[in-house]
């Protein structure tokens, strides 16, 4: 997994390892999408889906940013940020 590839994740509150006095390391940040178009936030990069062959446009929700269990990763890569909508996020991360 590396920065700017798209994946599909499950989000549901019941995935990854339990809390105990052992722990591993298997995370990654990630910064979710949404197909909801009826709000775009200052703080969000809109993607445009035949451009990066989404489904949908598709909002980078910045301010959602959070570390998950890879195990909720549920699919190969889906696309890539080019160099200039990478840039875009990192400025909506600042």
């Amino acid at each position: 997994m590396k920065r700017g590839e798209i994946y599909d994740i499950n989000l549901d509150l019941t995935v990854g390892y339990k809390l105990s006095n052992n722990r591993t390391a298997d995370v990654v940040t990630i910064i979710p999408l949404t197909s909801n178009l009826q709000r775009i936030y200052m703080i969000e990069v809109l993607l445009q889906n035949n451009y990066i062959g989404l489904q949908k446009e598709s909002p980078v929700q910045a301010q959602q940013i959070r570390t998950i269990s890879q195990q909720r990763i549920n699919s190969e890569k889906i696309s890539k940020l080019n160099l200039k909508l990478i840039k875009s996020v990192n400025s909506a991360l600042k």
